[in-house]
């Protein structure tokens, strides 16, 4: 689906960290750390989901999936972002020299 391209083009791009300053390992904010931001909308529906300042999370695109599609919510941001992935099973980021951790 084109939700599906937009999500997977969008998390190879966090993955890869485009130009050093998209996702996880990308350009810290004003204190220093790494924080992420992201919105989908669908535009058959005009659902949207999005999510801000979210730390330690591997893919912020698909967090804000979740928002949309499993949630009444439009957009969370910080702690209840970071809930949020958690509640939909996504996975962390590796944290300095943890591993890579999956929630279950």
């Amino acid at each position: 689906s084109a939700l599906d391209a937009v999500e997977n083009g969008c998390s190879l791009c966090e993955r890869e960290q485009c130009r050093g300053t998209v996702g996880f390992g990308g350009s810290p904010d004003e204190s220093g750390e790494t924080t992420l931001d992201a919105m989908i909308m669908n535009g058959d529906t005009m659902e949207v989901g999005g999510v801000g300042d979210l730390r330690r999370i591997k893919s912020a695109i698909s967090v804000a999936r979740a928002v949309m599609e499993h949630s009444t919510h439009t957009l969370l941001v910080g702690q209840s972002g970071n809930y949020s992935s958690r509640r939909f099973l996504l996975p962390l980021a590796k944290v300095g020299n943890a591993s890579l951790t999956y929630l279950l």
